[in-house]
């Protein structure tokens, strides 16, 4: 992943060129008005979200009530007024940091973004403008935190492409998403592919039985799946056991879905595909408005095998999204080629957009150069235990 700055290209070179921003006391930008933060900008955000049925689930405040249970995070959301009386809201999430450091703020942070419809500006007053976006981002530039980072969502990364400052970092980030429009019988005959297709009728003849609930009831198999993931998770990368866990439950703990299903109730739906009478595999998607978010997957691969119970859950979940009269599937982000080319095989096209950080010192670009040493470093520490474990077996 490269990181934009300015007009630099920051790949995998460490000579990063930085163009630092003047912090200074936070202040409205000209021609807009900081109007409320926080909880005093609730209200206005409970109407945005009313008055908009088209917002997706992470655009709600009971989003941003489930970061505060889980993790701490502080709500900070900014509403604006613009010159011409319409109301600008910015959801935002403060990360609790030791006493006396300036906060991390995101709009949303990782690991509770909704993939495509993440963040970004909601107003009920009509699009947001470029213009918009330049006198949010001056504002946003001049408060007093280590950084504001920002992924726009489908409705205003337009607007944050052509408004955003060039000084700023982006760091270009993707989507999969499935096209809705038509109904079942299209996307089923004209955008899954003929091999999903025959896996998930392979699937129905095997008597894989899919199974829905948004009441909580499959939590704790969802949970035991997600467990014999990480297992097998550590068991490819050649991990210890208690590390995988400690990485994958990071981003994802039982208590965070725990949280989550409760407060969305019927939003939040947990699948379960089952095979001889035993759970292979599972999938937890949060539903509003126009759009159904693949959130979070775990899989028995020693079960699953060559059943089809993967496509044919995701199926009967695009099959119900269809019929809640959704119009998109998200299927967010992947970072292997095997997930890039399932989630096509549903039908997923790519979608591509650009987190922007508002920053005092280069974290981003610090962030991300780390980030490709690591997995670097991690991919050629696994190739080569896989090697000394082929010639020992070999031998």
């Amino acid at each position: 992943m490269n990181v934009s700055v300015g007009n630099q290209s920051v790949g995998n070179r460490t000579d990063i060129r930085w163009r630092s921003q003047r912090p200074g006391r936070p202040r409205s930008a000209p021609g807009i008005r900081l109007v409320a933060t926080g909880a005093q900008a609730r209200p206005a955000w409970e109407e945005i979200a009313a008055r908009n049925p088209d917002l997706a689930i992470c655009h709600q405040p009971v989003w941003m009530d489930c970061m505060h249970e889980v993790g701490g995070h502080i709500d900070a959301a900014r509403l604006y007024e613009t010159r011409d009386g319409r109301r600008l809201l910015l959801p935002l999430a403060g990360r609790p940091l030791p006493p006396g450091l300036p906060l991390l703020y995101d709009s949303w942070p990782r690991y509770w973004e909704g993939a495509r419809d993440s963040g970004g500006l909601l107003s009920a007053d009509g699009p947001i403008t470029a213009e918009d976006v330049r006198e949010v981002a001056a504002d946003l530039a001049r408060m007093p935190a280590l950084r504001v980072r920002v992924v726009p969502s489908t409705a205003d990364a337009t607007a944050w492409a052509a408004g955003a400052p060039d000084s700023i970092p982006r760091v270009p980030l993707h989507a999969q998403v499935v096209d809705l429009t038509g109904g079942f019988d299209v996307v089923w005959t004209r955008r899954f592919s003929k091999k999903t297709r025959e896996k998930s009728r392979k699937a129905e003849r095997r008597g894989v039985v899919v199974e829905s609930d948004s009441t909580g009831r499959l939590l704790p198999v969802f949970d035991a799946l997600y467990q014999r993931s990480v297992d097998n998770w550590a068991a490819a990368h050649f991990l210890p056991t208690p590390l995988a866990r400690r990485v994958i439950e990071g981003r994802h703990d039982h208590a965070k879905l725990t949280v989550v299903a409760r407060r969305l109730g019927e939003r939040c739906t947990v699948w379960i595909a089952w095979s001889q009478g035993e759970p292979v595999s599972g999938i937890v998607v949060l539903g509003q408005g126009p759009a159904a978010t693949y959130w979070k997957g775990a899989t028995d691969k020693d079960l699953v095998r060559a059943s089809g119970a993967t496509d044919y859950l995701h199926t009967c979940a695009i099959r119900a999204a269809c019929e809640a009269g959704r119009t998109r599937y998200d299927l967010g982000t992947s970072g292997l080629d095997s997930l890039t080319r399932f989630k096509a095989g549903l039908g997923a096209q790519l979608h591509r957009y650009q987190s922007y950080s508002f920053e005092r010192i280069p974290l981003t670009p610090a962030q991300e150069l780390l980030r490709v040493g690591l997995r670097r470093a991690f991919t050629a520490a696994a190739a080569g235990r896989l090697a000394v474990r082929t010639r020992l077996a070999a031998g």
